[in-house]
Order: C-alpha cells, then structure tokens, then sequence
C-alpha cells in the first residue's frame, strides 16, 4: 500500500457494487449508497508509483555506467603502467647479443648513402683558430654528438613515435654548436669546418655507433668496427 499523499485509487463495495474514488492511504471505507463498512483491496493506480519506478531505472542505469567508467579507465592505468615499465625494462636491459639486429646491421652496411662520409672523402677549410682550440672544439661536439645524434633509440626504425624524436635531437645538437660559435666569436658555418677537419685528421678514432637516422646509417659500417653496444636498438 502506497503512503503518497496525492495518490488515490478507486474501490467496489462487496455489499451493493457500488464504486467510489477514495484517498490510497485510507484503510476502511464506508459505502455511500449502503452504509456498508469494508476494507479495500483495489492495488494503487497512481502516477506517483510509475514516477518512482523511473527514478529507479535512471538510478540503475547511473549505476551501471559508472561502474562501466570505473573498469574501463582502470584496464587503460592498466596498460599505460605495463607499457611504462616495458619501456623501461627495454631501455635497462643489460647488452646482450641478438641476431635479429646483427642481419639488419649486415643489411645496413651496404646501404648508401650514409648521412657522414668516410673521412677520407671530407674536404675542409682550416678557419683561423688554434689548432688547440679547434681540437677541443671538435671534442667538445663529439661528446655532444654522442648524446643526441648518435645515441640509440628503444624504438623501431620508422615507427611514426621516432621521427619527432630524432628531430629533437638534432635540434639539441644545433643548439650546442650555436654555443660553441657563441663561444669562440666564430660562424656556425666555421664550426662545421672544424667539425669536417676533425673527421678528416680522425681527432677522435673512437668508433662510432650503429645508430641510424630514417633507416639510414650515420656512419660507414667501417668506422662502427669495435664500438660497444648500449641498447638493443638503434
């Protein structure tokens, strides 16, 4: 039995038939046209309970949607934690041989062009510093090259992530040689001429990496003969 206010439903007396329209929350019910005292058992045809039964649906379907937000953002914290730690796992992982990367490394080797050439190619003009100081201009780009250019990446060659990476560090590596020519109160364009110079006189014998830039090599195969590893990738 409803208890709502406004609610009323209409009743048959048992004694003559007659019908009326009483209140929902009355209990006993006397007959106008026979004075017969009964107690209804008409169900409530109210409005009131039609307006709560919708409430309940649009509460249980709040419900259900929430939970549903609540699974679907955890699977994707999920798989943005175990992505993170792949990543990272990749990145740490000690140097190990692999095969896959040493016939790729095979396949590279006779690609050309390489983005430097072999120092026996490069021409140079001798700026007009100490060869002192252009030494050490060249290793202090060496050191910068080693970091950002020639460093390899965790992610496939070509992957669309990569491009914008290998980009930034190119721009990092611009930005240092600007120093160096801030530095000396030189020209970029001198910069680069030392730079040329220090590849052609081998100032700096060390091996260089496998890296490559746009599935290019940065250097020839022959110059990348003894260097160590630091990631599975390039």
């Amino acid at each position: 039995m409803s208890n709502d206010v406004g609610a009323s439903r209409t009743v048959s007396c048992p004694a003559c038939g007659s019908k009326a329209s009483v209140p929902a929350s009355i209990i006993q019910v006397r007959c106008a046209s026979c004075g017969n005292v009964f107690t209804p058992t008409t169900p409530v045809a109210s409005s009131a309970v039609a307006t709560n039964s919708a409430a309940s649906s649009a509460t249980n379907s709040n419900h259900i949607m929430l939970a549903a937000a609540v699974v679907l953002g955890g699977i994707l914290l999920v798989s943005f934690v175990g992505a993170a730690m792949m990543l990272f796992t990749f990145q740490d992982s000690p140097e190990k041989s692999d095969p896959v990367e040493s016939v790729v490394e095979r396949e590279l080797a006779d690609t050309e062009p390489t983005v430097f050439p072999d120092p026996s190619e490069v021409v140079y003009r001798e700026i007009r510093l100490p060869e002192a100081t252009r030494q050490a201009i060249y290793k202090d780009y060496r050191a910068a090259a080693r970091t950002t250019i020639e460093k390899p990446l965790p992610l496939p060659s070509g992957s669309p992530a990569r491009v914008p990476l290998e980009t930034m560090l190119q721009q990092t590596l611009d930005r240092e040689l600007s120093r160096f020519a801030a530095l000396h109160n030189v020209s970029v364009e001198d910069i680069g001429e030392v730079i040329n110079e220090g590849d052609a006189k081998r100032w700096d014998p060390s091996p260089r990496s496998n890296a490559t830039r746009n599935g290019i090599r940065l250097y020839p195969k022959s110059m990348s003969e003894g260097w160590t590893k630091s990631a599975n990738v390039r």
